[in-house]
């Protein structure tokens, strides 16, 4: 199916670019010094238009009827004896020649299948786009000409017709796991913002525990060394012991009392 739908979409573009190179290869170029006449049948190129006296709008030298008016003008009769000026036609209209020896125009709306995309334009048909190979994309209107397009693939049929269940099963799913994504994002966020938080308390109070223990620990003010030696307190059980003890010293207590 695939193999099959490349050549065919090849082969529609080629079409479309031969027709498009036709109508501008053969648009008629007129030569410098001439004018391009426009009917709804054909394209002419006349000498450029010298008007004679007399006020009849005609050229002068020109034999043919569709030569004799200039710009804007057509002839008014079947000898084409004067010119009558042609009422200007918007898009979608194009000009109507109304009697048979004398002639009025006027501006009728292109019909059903034809266009006019310029002003005191022809009404053309619409462009057949089944006939070419293409696909219509969108129908003419009076102003507009169809649009065709490549005949889409197998593929971009299946796609098409796909049902709008299946679609939108396919945008929720699409919807719940972004939702499922964007969950997952704000939980690792706020993880990593309680790690983070955790990290910098923990790191403080190390800190502050490193600093009490280079401290040193609180004492009353020192004293003063005078190099004296405080006194010994000599209490009655244990009497002191000093160099000028008297023999008498070492007597018991009730010895002393029986000499005298």
């Amino acid at each position: 199916m695939t193999l099959k739908s490349g050549p065919l979409r090849a082969r529609a573009l080629l079409l479309l670019c031969l027709e498009l190179w036709a109508q501008q290869s053969l648009a008629l170029q007129c030569q410098p010094g001439e004018r391009k006449i426009t009917s709804k049948d054909a394209e002419k190129c006349c000498p450029k238009c010298i008007l004679m006296e007399g006020g009849n709008n005609l050229c002068q030298g020109m034999e043919d009827h569709d030569c004799k008016c200039p710009q804007g003008h057509s002839c008014g009769d079947n000898n084409c004896l004067y010119c009558r000026k042609l009422p200007e036609c918007a898009e979608g209209h194009e000009l109507t020649r109304i009697g048979d020896t004398d002639f009025t125009f006027q501006c009728k709306p292109c019909e059903t299948g034809t266009y006019s995309s310029v002003k005191n334009g022809w009404c053309r048909n619409w462009t057949d786009c089944e006939s070419s190979g293409f696909v219509t994309l969108s129908r003419g209107n009076s102003t507009h000409n169809s649009k065709c397009g490549v005949p889409a693939s197998p593929k971009d049929v299946e796609q098409a017709l796909l049902p709008s269940s299946s679609l939108s099963t396919t945008i929720l799913a699409i919807l719940t796991a972004v939702a499922v994504f964007v969950l997952i994002l704000l939980t690792f966020l706020l993880h990593f913002c309680i790690w983070t938080l955790k990290d910098k308390y923990f790191a403080a109070e190390g800190r502050r525990r490193l600093r009490s223990s280079r401290r040193p620990p609180a004492s009353s003010s020192p004293r003063k060394s005078t190099g004296e030696r405080r006194p010994r307190k000599s209490f009655p059980c244990c009497p002191s012991k000093s160099p000028t003890s008297s023999p008498t010293d070492k007597l018991p207590w009730g010895a002393v009392g029986t000499g005298s």
